[in-house]
């Protein structure tokens, strides 16, 4: 299998959990291209994009709270990209269970806004994230660990 988006260093955070969590992402944007190269299946391809959507949910749940731990101070700023990406792939999801071939086009806005948003607005809450998590803090830590099972039932992607 060709992947469609390629994971580099440029997309690491440096925060291993997102860092996971974002590789399965772009895993699942892969997945979703393999699937749509071998079938044209809407309902198959809508059934894709709703479980890629849910860990999207679970994986912006996950950060929006980091963030409001870490104390980052533009945490809704930040919410309110994530909501709007939500909402586009809703209209994407609706589009493709009307028949209408946007593949091409959904493909091309995942790799897009991913790519954007974890170097520009992921990058932009490291230091916030580092200064609370990375100090030795044991409550911060086990918050950390706690926060992950919660969200991940102990697996992170």
């Amino acid at each position: 299998m060709v992947s469609y988006f390629i994971w580099r260093s440029e997309l690491e955070t440096g925060i291993a959990c997102i860092d996971r969590q974002h590789q399965r992402i772009i895993d699942d944007i892969n997945d979703l291209h393999e699937v749509s190269r071998k079938t044209g299946q809407p309902e198959v391809l809508a059934d894709v994009v709703k479980e890629m959507r849910a860990y999207m949910v679970k994986h912006f749940t996950f950060e929006e709270e980091l963030l409001n731990e870490a104390g980052y101070e533009f945490l809704k700023a930040h919410e309110r990209l994530h909501f709007l990406f939500l909402k586009h792939m809703d209209d994407y999801r609706q589009r493709l269970q009307a028949g209408e071939n946007v593949m091409p086009e959904l493909l091309a806005m995942l790799k897009t806004w991913w790519e954007r948003h974890i170097v520009n607005e992921d990058a932009d809450f490291v230091a916030a994230v580092n200064s609370k998590f990375s100090g030795g803090d044991t409550l911060a830590a086990e918050w950390l660990s706690a926060t992950l099972k919660m969200h991940f039932a102990g697996r992170e992607a």
